[in-house]
């Protein structure tokens, strides 16, 4: 699975019709025509997944000329997918981030999508709630595992194996959406 964040907020809506524009693209399609017109809006929370793959802006997307989309972090821009050249048919456009790009994100709960008309008298629609950002489930970790020693819950600290009479540290990984992942390492 994976976590989604929705836009749940306008931060500004310059020159789109539809406001609040982040409630219109949960219930149906909107437009903007405007050269230069820009929207940012406000993403809703998503944990940090404790992983840099897997992070994607996704958006179905409609009509003429240019478009750009740019995952943002407050003000700093996080990923920029260039210009989009838009059909006049509505396509799923999706934009993964680097590995690099994903490590800059340092506040999961301050993400926000800036869209920009970079043509003259181009138009845009963007399909009722297809627009969002997915990144990963969070990478499970030891420090919620317990194990019961004695009658009690303990907190795991390290994990050792015993190998030929002696204890030795051991990597332990799991499997989280179809990759594996070290969750401890000692």
């Amino acid at each position: 699975m994976a976590q989604l964040a929705h836009p749940d907020s306008d931060i500004s809506v310059h020159e789109w019709y539809e406001e609040p524009l982040y409630n219109y693209i949960k219930s149906t399609s909107i437009t903007c025509n405007h050269a230069g017109g820009s929207a940012v809006l406000g993403l809703a929370n998503v944990s940090d997944p404790g992983v840099h793959s897997g992070h994607t802006v996704y958006v179905r997307a409609r009509y003429s000329n240019a478009f750009k989309f740019e995952l943002l972090q407050g003000t700093t821009v996080i990923h920029n997918s260039g210009n989009v050249a838009l059909t006049h048919d509505y396509v799923i456009y999706s934009f993964t981030l680097s590995e690099a790009e994903a490590a800059t994100i340092t506040d999961y709960t301050d993400l926000r999508i800036r869209i920009t008309n970079v043509t003259p008298d181009g138009t845009c629609s963007i399909s009722k709630n297809s627009l969002y950002l997915s990144v990963p489930d969070v990478v499970p970790s030891f420090q919620h595992l317990k194990v019961r020693v004695s009658g009690v819950w303990t907190p795991v600290v390290a994990v050792k194996v015993k190998v030929s009479g002696a204890w030795v540290p051991v990597k332990v990984s799991a499997r989280v959406n179809g990759e594996w992942k070290t969750i401890h390492e000692n």
